[in-house]
């Protein structure tokens, strides 16, 4: 049982074993991967504060039993990976199935910087709504984008 005291340090073992739990918990519960990886960066030489963010991963846990991916048993080892890729040809978001189980999967924010041709689209545009309503009169520059 992972109890600590006022001012007291907490037992590294009991606090490495109950993190060590949590990252195999990570396998089928995905949205704890962040926190749990966290509170590992401090398996070494945990303190009072560490033990008390293990304790809500645990609260929170408890309180979601329902949540997580479901691993069904199958002799179906076909492998179909599906992906998402943005107009421009990267993908952002890759998710590989073996048989009817999520084994993999990867989602990234994808960056769009504004390219030239996209800054003259929308300086032409907000030009157009400038003239139409007189209200932005002299105040769009020409300079491209940084």
């Amino acid at each position: 049982m992972l109890v600590y005291v006022e001012d007291a340090p907490p037992d590294p073992t009991a606090y490495r074993q109950i993190v060590g739990s949590l990252q195999y918990l990570t396998l089928t519960r995905p949205d704890l991967s962040f926190a749990v990886n966290k509170v590992c960066q401090y398996m070494h030489d945990p303190q009072v504060e560490h033990v008390i963010m293990v304790k809500r991963i645990l609260r929170y846990v408890k309180a979601t039993l329902n949540l997580g991916l479901v691993i069904i048993p199958s002799s179906d080892f076909s492998m179909q990976a599906f992906s998402d890729a943005d107009w421009a040809g990267s993908v952002s978001n890759r998710l590989v199935y073996m048989g009817p189980n999520l084994v993999s999967w990867q989602s990234k924010k994808q960056c769009m910087p504004l390219s030239h041709v996209r800054f003259k689209f929308f300086r032409d545009k907000l030009r157009l709504v400038c003239r139409v309503s007189s209200a932005c009169e002299g105040s769009i520059g020409t300079d491209a984008p940084p």
